[in-house]
């Protein structure tokens, strides 16, 4: 490791010598793995461009030597550096990652990745027979094309987590718009007997409808632009995070911010209108 460096942190995955042709991705400096590659043999890995630039910035990686595990862990010779691809999700950042040969670091449950020219699907039983024929108790957990596992990543996933955020802003919404009218109607209900005063001392229904529906405007304005300040500034965080989309759902706030609207002047309306239509001396007495 580099001077300044005395451990790292990386993901690491197990490979045959096929692995990067099958994949298509390309060894940059070095090699891949051979497959002379054995358990007898001294240790090798293959990192991806990321790690390398990251830990040996002014020089090649090829030829250095890493430690499994931990300090005292099995020396490794660095022996290619790949490409940066995407690992987990297509829509991941670069990140640091360590390929071993899967003879040298074996392990009891693999993926097979096969290459065809022609429909996948029709390679699934001969994949199968191969496989009993090599052991019949071996059991294959599951089949499918890289297609459909793309799809599943980028579509099928994220669609699904955009249902339940969905339905979860909707319901918020509608128990907002709830919220807000009981509130506002319960501040004009209260503000009945006021209102006989102003009746009283001479002022129309109009003026009444006026000076509710104004405050209510008052309230709502300075909610609005708080909301959407703290909007903006969570949008914009959530997609640096998670989705890097770059802009402004604006149909989102076409929608939200009129219904807040409505359901404000709806509230101050109603229970103004019904205090406005009672007899001052009735409204005086009001409790």
């Amino acid at each position: 490791m580099p001077r300044d460096r005395e451990s790292f942190t990386a993901a690491m995955d197990t490979v045959d010598e096929g692995y990067f042709a099958t994949m298509g991705v390309p060894i940059l400096r070095g090699r891949g793995f051979l497959a002379s590659d054995i358990a007898e043999v001294p240790r090798v890995a293959v990192v991806n461009e990321q790690l390398a630039k990251r830990y040996w910035p002014n020089t090649d990686a090829v030829g250095k030597r890493i430690q499994l595990d931990h300090r005292g862990g099995p020396p490794a010779e660095i022996v290619g550096v790949a490409r940066t691809i995407k690992y987990r999700a297509p829509l991941e950042k670069p990140t640091d990652f360590v390929y071993m040969p899967l003879a040298q670091h074996p392990r009891a449950r693999i993926v097979l990745l096969l290459r065809t020219t022609g429909d996948p699907l029709q390679q699934a039983e001969p994949v199968r027979d191969i496989v009993r024929a090599l052991d019949p108790n071996m059991p294959l957990v599951g089949m499918r094309t890289y297609e459909d596992l793309y799809r599943y990543h980028t579509v099928e996933g994220p669609g699904v987590a955009i249902e339940v955020i969905g339905t979860m802003g909707t319901v918020g919404l509608l128990l907002a718009i709830a919220g807000l009218y009981g509130l506002v109607s319960y501040n004009v209900s209260r503000r009945t007997h006021e209102l006989g005063v102003r009746m009283a001392s001479g002022a129309g229904r109009s003026d009444v409808l006026r000076l509710v529906i104004g405050e209510g405007l008052v309230l709502v304005g300075t909610g609005t632009a708080i909301g959407l300040a703290m909007g903006f500034a969570v949008e914009r965080l959530m997609n640096s995070m998670f989705f890097d989309s770059g802009h402004v759902d604006v149909a989102v706030y076409l929608v939200v911010v009129p219904s807040m609207l409505a359901v404000t002047m709806l509230a101050a309306y109603v229970p103004a209108l019904r205090a406005s239509r009672i007899e001052p001396a009735m409204a005086l007495r009001y409790e």
